[in-house]
C-alpha cells in the first residue's frame, strides 16, 4: 500500500504492517511488512520474521507485562493530506491534468483501500469521475468478484458495465491494498478494451520520458 510506505517514512516509524489480501482471493488474507525505508522487508528481516512465525507452537499466548507493552496511536486525516500533497508534487506537467479533465472516468477500489486516497485525490485534481457504488466499501470477502486482481478482466466487469452505461472514456481499478492497477479504455471504434500490465507500464514509461525530454531534464546524451 503506497500510503503506508509514505506514512512509515513520514512518521519515522521502525516498520509498518498492512492487513490485506492484496490482489489474491479472500482465503489468502494476510499481511505485508514494510521496514523503516518504506519498502517491503528483504533479507535478513524476512527470514527473521518467518523464523518467529515458525517458532509459534500454540494459538494462545501470554501477554507482555504492562510496563513492557507498547501503545497504539491512531493516525488521522493529516497523514492522508500530507500524502496527497506529496502526490501532487509528482505531477510532471500540470497541463496534462488540465487536458485530461474532459475525460469521463469510472473508478473502482474493488472493496479496498483505494477509496481512502484515490477518490479524494481525483476530486482534489478536479477529474470527472464516478465510482462503482457496489465496490466502494470495505469487504474482506470481495463479494462482487471472483478475485480482486484488477489485471483480470472479470474484476472490472461492474466498472465496465457502468462505463458503458455512462459512456465513460476510461476505467481504472486498484486492488485491495492499492498497489496494483488495471485499466480499460474506449477505443476509436467505441468499444472498451482492457489494457495489459505491459501496455500500462509502456504508456507510463513513454509519457514520463517524453515529458522529461520536453522539460530538458533529459537530453540526447541520456539516450
Amino acid at each position: 500500500m503506497p500510503e503506508l510506505s509514505f506514512a512509515v517514512r513520514h512518521l519515522h516509524a521502525s516498520a509498518g504492517i498492512v492487513i490485506t489480501a492484496s490482489h489474491n482471493p479472500p482465503q489468502d488474507n494476510g499481511y505485508k511488512v514494510y521496514f523503516s525505508d518504506g519498502a517491503q522487508v528483504i533479507e535478513p528481516h524476512a527470514s527473521g520474521i518467518i523464523a518467529k512465525v515458525n517458532a509459534i507452537t500454540s494459538e494462545s499466548f501470554t501477554p507482555l507485562s504492562k510496563e513492557r507493552q507498547g501503545k497504539v496511536t491512531v493516525i488521522g486525516k493529516d497523514i492522508d493530506q500530507a500524502y496527497m500533497r506529496r502526490l501532487e508534487t509528482l505531477i510532471l506537467d500540470p497541463r496534462t491534468i488540465g487536458d485530461a479533465k474532459s475525460l469521463r472516468i469510472v473508478y473502482t477500489p474493488l472493496h479496498g483501500t483505494g477509496s481512502v486516497i484515490i477518490k479524494p485525490m481525483l476530486t482534489w485534481l478536479r477529474f470527472n469521475f464516478q465510482v462503482v457504488p457496489e465496490q466502494d466499501c470495505f469487504d474482506g470477502r470481495f463479494s462482487t468478484v471472483k478475485s480482486p486482481n484488477p489485471e483480470y478482466g472479470e474484476a472490472l466487469t461492474m466498472a465496465i458495465e457502468l462505463a458503458e452505461k455512462e459512456n465513460a472514456d476510461l476505467v481504472a481499478a486498484t486492488d485491495p491494498d492499492c498497489d496494483r492497477m488495471g485499466v480499460a479504455v474506449r477505443t476509436k471504434d467505441g468499444k472498451i478494451k482492457l489494457l495489459t500490465g505491459n501496455q500500462i507500464g509502456s504508456l507510463l514509461a513513454w509519457y514520463r520520458i517524453k515529458i522529461l525530454f520536453d522539460k530538458g531534464v533529459l537530453n540526447k546524451q541520456h539516450a
